[in-house]
């Protein structure tokens, strides 16, 4: 079978109704904390109402990255906790952070993701969690930025300190 009569039989097969995009449930931009030893939390799906829980250790590496539209501005915050689920007229998701909420980080996502699925955009930000704090203290961690071309929360990744 030639290449050619091979890509005619594919695109025969395709279904005429593609899926929709954005896939159901996800707009993006989405938040992840992932460690040195590989663990992480975060994902896609994720909304502000149920935080996504992980313990870090003090001194330990880890990468904090934001997903989304290509070059699109991003927002990253921290809260001391996150038991809030408040929407915010024409942004998507909801706010999980509860107040005081810090700006700690902002810019573009200017990092090329190769997933074909989800948006193109990423960057990762490295961190160290200090060794003085406690094990049992927490932080809250949120983002804003654009998935699909809308203006949209991620989830919430509560942090504690083991």
């Amino acid at each position: 079978m030639s290449l050619l009569s091979l890509s005619l039989s594919f695109l025969l097969a395709v279904p005429a109704t593609a899926p929709a995009f954005p896939p159901a449930g996800i707009a993006g931009p989405a938040l992840f904390w992932l460690d040195g030893s590989g663990a992480f939390a975060g994902d896609y799906f994720a909304d502000g109402c149920t935080p996504d829980s992980f313990t870090a250790t003090p001194g330990g590496s880890a990468t904090i990255s934001i997903a989304g539209d290509f070059n699109a501005p991003f927002g990253l915050f921290l809260a001391p906790s996150a038991s809030s689920c408040v929407s915010i007229p024409g942004i998507g998701g909801t706010l999980g952070l509860d107040g005081p909420i810090v700006q700690i980080a902002s810019g573009a996502l200017t990092e090329f993701s190769m997933n074909p699925v989800l948006p193109s955009g990423l960057i990762g930000l490295p961190v160290t969690v200090p060794t003085n704090l406690p094990a049992g203290f927490s932080f809250a961690l949120q983002a804003v930025g654009f998935g699909w071309s809308e203006a949209r929360l991620t989830g919430v990744i509560e942090v504690t300190i083991g």
